[in-house]
């Protein structure tokens, strides 16, 4: 029961463990305790040898550190999308024809809905050898143009950026405030920033995920993708299984992203009368 030196246990939702001291019998039924280290926070707690022999030890310390942070997001969030109510596309006087836009210098997904139908999805692409940001950004201009031309888009909304790392934070920047100058300066059209965490609360596809967190973050983005299939009956996984090897995520991700922003956008952000 006792490990030596290495964590040679594994708990399923708080990694890995090890045994490191046998306490005592408590209790009548005389139930031995032990207390028990993890790997990836360091902490410790006393647990009983059954809950060790099933695998069912909690960082208690990490789970209340969790629920605390899961609170502050929803807290985040519930002022994010009051403040974002306060930006609606409103007053449009037709119906809305929007362009949904999961934006990337590398792959941007993108959804067009007319009123309330989803019509078109899809990503664009551009490959990792392509190394200026400025070039890629140009095709990303383009490429989103011909979709406001080609749709005669009226509206439009985008996944505010977040902070990721400072080379992407400022390609993404970048990108985004030439679509938005574009948007506004050359084509007179409307759009909102929406905050990731605001569009996905109100998708239930968050549940606190963190983005810090690769691991949870993925699952945020398996479950969007899952949504999307109930939602639509689009299985993207199988129809962008082909995605492009040199990207670092699979494009059904980036599309999966923009079709329930583009929901959300049109259920709750646009009013057309």
């Amino acid at each position: 029961m006792i490990s030596k030196r290495l964590y040679d246990r594994k708990s399923e939702d708080w990694g890995m463990y090890k045994v490191t001291e046998y306490l005592e019998e408590r209790g009548k039924t005389k139930v031995k305790y032990y207390k028990v280290k993890f790997k990836n926070t360091g902490n410790e707690d006393e647990f009983p040898e059954k809950t060790i022999l099933e695998n069912r030890v909690v960082d208690k310390e990490a789970k209340k550190k969790a629920t605390k942070k899961r609170n502050r997001q929803n807290k985040k969030a519930i002022k994010q999308e009051k403040k974002e109510f306060k930006s609606y596309v409103i007053n449009l006087g037709a119906e809305p024809r929007a362009l949904s836009l999961d934006m990337s210098t590398f792959s941007t997904g993108f959804a067009v809905f007319i009123g309330d139908k989803l019509v078109d999805y899809g990503y664009i692409y551009q490959p990792k050898s392509v190394k200026w940001d400025t070039k890629r950004i140009s095709h990303m201009k383009k490429e989103i143009a011909r979709l406001v031309v080609k749709y005669n888009i009226n509206c439009v909304c985008m996944e505010n950026v977040i902070f990721k790392t400072r080379k992407v934070l400022y390609a993404l920047s970048k990108l985004q405030g030439v679509v938005a100058e574009y948007l506004y300066a050359e084509k007179h059209i409307p759009y909102a920033l929406i905050e990731p965490i605001s569009w996905k609360r109100s998708a239930d596809i968050n549940r606190g995920g963190s983005y810090e967190d690769k691991e949870k973050r993925i699952a945020s983005k398996e479950k969007t993708v899952d949504v999307v299939k109930i939602d639509y009956g689009i299985d993207l996984r199988e129809k962008f299984k082909d995605s492009p090897p040199d990207l670092s995520e699979i494009c059904a991700y980036d599309v999966a992203d923009a079709i329930e922003l583009g929901k959300i956008f049109i259920r709750d952000r646009v009013k057309s009368r």
